[in-house]
């Protein structure tokens, strides 16, 4: 038994010393591989410095590509990055240039590198950064040459490079930099070339520049000066390249001393036929160099442009334009006496002993929502939400060395239920005259049809009564009135004396010895009509005995009806005849007439009655 344990151990004791000399041998080889290794395509290595030239993208970089024998003095890394790799650069002891252009990093706020103090040169140029911590650049101290170009740079701290003692070149071109705060360049003593090419520089300080004693070339160009300080001419006359074209430069006698540099200085200022006048009008677009110190004038500002007293409307947007003529740092009080301002000009004014803030939170004791009031660069103040409070006087102000300029515009505020309420009754009154002139054009369309086009469509169509028997006649309201105007349609359509009248009229006119027979045949059909008003006269008179009263008054206005039509046509007639022995016979046919119907109206009425 023993035996067997003790051969067990010896196996495996052997076994375990096997796989580990194996062990070491595969390592011992992997380091010689190692030790041999070439470096990436992406890299150039000097065998011997040891030292390696990197240019990769940064997703295909990787630091166990890089012989372990050698250093990494420079890195190129570009791509779509968005942050600083610090994770790469704290692996990279011997860093000495980092170019990180042609990326797309928004922000900086430190370099995590293993050794900061070797660096060099740094290159952001080409990104998207808008922020830069003010410590970002501390452990740099060895930097000399700094890009930060073509990015979305708006503000820089004023200890941004107090550290960068050995900086020799900066290049701050193509940003959105609005202001250079005091002192921000007072460290860079070693600085030769400084680049500020197409920012929104409006206004600089006169003492920006004063400790960059070894600058050799400065870039101003493609601003948005208006003037250039006395205090920089003693400094641009030892350098050997000074570009300030594209400005917008006030041509005032604040440029006198400038105007006797470019004459004297003509070799270093590049393109100095390029520089013109912007303000005042009448000097717009005029070389400098043309002009002469009597052209150079001491005007104050003037405002030549401002938006007129208004009513706003609660929760609107509210814009305010004051321009000026000539040239001036313009800034608003606002109703509530504080004073908002263009970030461009903020600093200047700041030189003449007025506090302005770009912007300004308002929040109205009776509304949770903030308002906001803001400048423009052209002056133009604009609010935003307005409220209950913001309303009264504001002034717009412009000033300068040579003087300022005040002017003011009065908001008074209106809600919108007002304006709704206004609105409703615009549109009610705009309706209800669309309705009347449709009305009269409807109207003057059916007049003219009628009366002009003699149009049948446009007359009024009267409704056919249909005859019914005596007996319902009678037995319905108000049939006598119906029955009343039928018989009476019924005489006037069956009369044939109007007819028979006009008829002999025309023959009159026409033969006068046809006049006896016309008179026979009226006296004739006179008569018949005579006859049958007294057959219905008795006719109804049995009628009526029998029936109710509604009947006899139908009768009645019956009888009345035909002695009224015999009437009527007995006066057509002698009117017709008048004067001779036919107009003797129709007087009498006449009286009879009159006579009869007396009569008739006796009878009925003593009927009725009983």
């Amino acid at each position: 038994m023993k035996t067997l344990l003790f051969t067990l151990q010896f196996c495996v004791t052997i076994r375990i010393s096997h796989l580990a000399y194996i062990n070491n041998r595969k390592t011992s080889i992997e380091e010689t591989k190692q030790s041999l290794h070439e470096c990436p395509n992406y890299c150039i290595c000097d065998k011997i410095r040891k030292e390696a030239v990197c240019t990769a993208y940064y997703k295909g970089f990787l630091l166990k590509d890089i012989p372990r024998d050698y250093t990494i003095i420079s890195l190129t890394l570009f791509g779509e990055m968005d942050a600083i790799p610090n994770e790469i650069l704290a692996s990279l002891g011997g860093l000495k240039n980092l170019d990180l252009s042609r990326n797309s990093i928004q922000g900086m706020i430190i370099f995590n590198l293993k050794n900061p103090k070797l660096l060099n040169l740094l290159d952001l140029s080409s990104n998207d950064i808008t922020f830069i911590s003010s410590t970002a650049f501390d452990e740099l101290q060895s930097l000399q040459d700094l890009s930060l170009s073509e990015n979305k740079i708006e503000e820089l701290s004023a200890t941004l490079f107090q550290n960068l003692t050995k900086l020799k070149r900066l290049n701050l071109s193509f940003n959105r930099i609005s202001g250079l705060s005091d002192g921000i360049f007072d460290q860079l003593k070693m600085l030769e070339e400084l680049n500020l090419r197409n920012n929104q520089l409006h206004w600089i300080a006169g003492d920006i520049f004063q400790n960059l004693i070894r600058l050799k070339s400065i870039n101003l160009s493609d601003n948005k000066l208006w003037t250039i300080p006395k205090q920089w001419l003693p400094l641009f006359g030892k350098l050997e390249h000074v570009s300030l074209f594209g400005n917008r430069l006030d041509c005032s006698c604040e440029i006198t001393g400038f105007l006797e540099y470019l004459k004297t200085n003509r070799n270093t200022t590049a393109n100095k036929e390029l520089l013109t006048c912007s303000h005042p009008k009448s000097l717009k677009d005029t070389r400098i160099l043309n002009l002469s110190n009597k052209d150079l004038k001491c005007d104050e500002p003037l405002i030549g442009d401002i938006s007129a007293s208004r009513v706003a409307i609660i929760g609107s947007e509210i814009s305010l334009y004051c321009h000026t003529e000539t040239h001036g740092a313009g800034y608003w009080v606002t109703s509530k006496g504080a004073k908002v301002a263009s970030k461009y000009h903020i600093q200047y004014l700041l030189k003449l002993n007025i506090t302005a803030i770009p912007e300004i939170d308002y929040k109205s004791s009776r509304s949770s929502e903030l308002s906001y009031i803001t400048v423009s660069e052209n002056n133009t103040l604009t609010i935003k939400n307005f409220v209950n409070g913001l309303q009264g006087k504001y002034f717009c102000n412009f000033i300068s060395e040579n003087g300022n300029v005040t002017s003011s515009v009065v908001l008074e505020s209106m809600t919108k239920l007002f304006e709704i309420q206004w609105m409703c009754v615009f549109f009610g009154v705009v309706c209800a005259g669309s309705v009347l002139l449709l009305s009269i054009f409807i109207g003057t369309i059916k007049m003219c049809a009628v009366h002009i086009c003699k149009c049948d469509c446009a007359q009024p169509q009267l409704k056919k009564t249909h005859p019914k028997s005596q007996c319902d006649e009678a037995t319905k309201p108000n049939s006598l009135i119906v029955s009343t105007e039928n018989s009476d349609d019924e005489y006037s359509d069956a009369d044939p004396l109007l007819r028979d009248a006009n008829v002999a009229d025309d023959r009159n006119s026409s033969h006068d010895g046809e006049t006896a027979t016309a008179t026979s045949g009226v006296k004739t059909k006179l008569g018949k009509k005579i006859k049958k008003v007294r057959s219905q006269v008795i006719l109804f008179r049995e009628t009526v005995k029998d029936t109710s009263s509604q009947a006899a008054s139908k009768v009645k206005a019956g009888v009345v009806m035909g002695v009224e039509q015999v009437k009527f046509g007995v006066m057509s007639m002698k009117e017709f005849c008048g004067a001779g022995e036919i107009a003797q016979t129709v007087s009498i046919m006449s009286v009879n007439t009159d006579v009869d119907s007396e009569k008739t109206s006796t009878h009925i009425s003593k009927v009725t009655t009983f």
